[in-house]
């Protein structure tokens, strides 16, 4: 009896380790993920107290699997561009549901548009993409803990190659989210831990589904110094900015343009064996790889849908998805 006693309290003692240290930071300072992002918070102005404050949380002691699960696992970018094209093609179903959201928000489309030069269809499909017009709210993970939690559960130091490249790289983009969601909030005199942060798995925000690091971009088109990105019309006129104003996008899109995109779409899938790039010559872990515009460049179709792709692939670096929202917009106008 007094072996299982002695065996039970050491399991309860790890175990009070393991929670301290994953609510505290790693107990070998120089070893903690997120001390950089408590260094640089400090040097923002916010004080020890509240910076403890936030750290201590149970948002920040919250564990979050599923995004350390899936961005471990290379194997998921396969998954992931058919799951894609797969939603594509299911969205397209649906563009009588676009055409009566674009009627009944139809004074904020057209201040997007005279505001932004983005096509109305364009702004649309991207919200029809990611939350369905704002009608899937089943979102049931918290930006904050996300974040926290791929700095804790991301280690780079147990893969080789790409692999390990790319987990360094989520590892730099859960910190720079971090630093901005925190920010955003406490540097206007708001409270992170009050704040709505129902997010998708990987942390992305409200019915545009915004980072973090793009936060800075979210704009009322009735000017509310209040701003919520789970409001339509702020959704709505906040993409339009994010797309113009980060992402440069140049002017809007002529679809008459585009009315062969049906066939450049199967010859990008003719020409994609899962490696391939529509537009860019590196992929996200700085890989060069064949280009399907360089390979057609004397092709007008290929290269004005390319020109959009482009600035689409900024909000969500999937070809297939940037492909998808020109046919979304192409839909809901045709």
């Amino acid at each position: 009896m007094k072996e299982k006693k002695v065996t039970i309290m050491k399991k309860t003692i790890l175990i009070t380790l393991s929670l301290f240290t994953f609510c505290h930071g790693s107990i070998d300072k120089n070893h903690d993920p997120i001390a950089k992002v408590k260094k640089i918070l400090l040097d923002k102005g916010l004080s020890h107290k509240r910076v403890t404050e936030i750290f201590e949380s149970k948002q920040a002691c919250a564990v979050e699997t599923k995004a350390v699960k899936i961005i471990s696992n290379i194997k998921n970018i396969t998954k992931h561009r058919k799951a894609e094209k797969k939603a594509n093609s299911q969205m397209l179903l649906k563009s009588a549901l676009v055409r009566k959201h674009l009627k009944k928000y139809k004074s904020v489309y057209d201040k997007v548009e005279k505001d932004f030069h983005v096509n109305r269809e364009i702004i649309a499909a991207i919200l029809q993409k990611e939350t369905a017009l704002g009608s899937f709210t089943a979102y049931k993970h918290n930006s904050l803990s996300v974040y926290i939690s791929l700095l804790k559960g991301l280690d780079p130091s147990k893969e080789k190659g790409r692999a390990k490249v790319r987990l360094e790289r989520f590892i730099k983009f859960a910190h720079d989210n971090l630093v901005a969601l925190i920010s955003f909030y406490e540097l206007r005199g708001d409270d992170v831990l009050k704040a709505d942060l129902r997010s998708s798995y990987a942390g992305a925000v409200g019915i545009p589904q915004f980072s973090p690091m793009h936060f800075d971009m979210i704009k009322s088109p009735h000017n509310k110094e209040k701003v919520d990105l789970h409001d339509m019309p702020t959704a709505i006129y906040s993409t339009a900015n994010l797309l113009k104003n980060r992402f440069d996008w140049k002017k809007k899109l002529k679809y008459h343009k585009i009315k062969h995109l049906d066939k450049v779409i199967k010859r990008w899938n003719r020409f994609d064996s899962g490696k391939e790039n529509f537009v860019y010559e590196k992929n996200l872990d700085g890989i060069s790889v064949p280009t399907f515009v360089n390979s057609c460049k004397y092709d007008k179709d290929v290269r004005y849908v390319a020109s959009y792709v482009k600035v689409l692939k900024r909000y969500n670096f999937s070809t297939a998805y940037a492909l998808g929202i020109l046919q979304i917009a192409k839909a809901s106008r045709d």
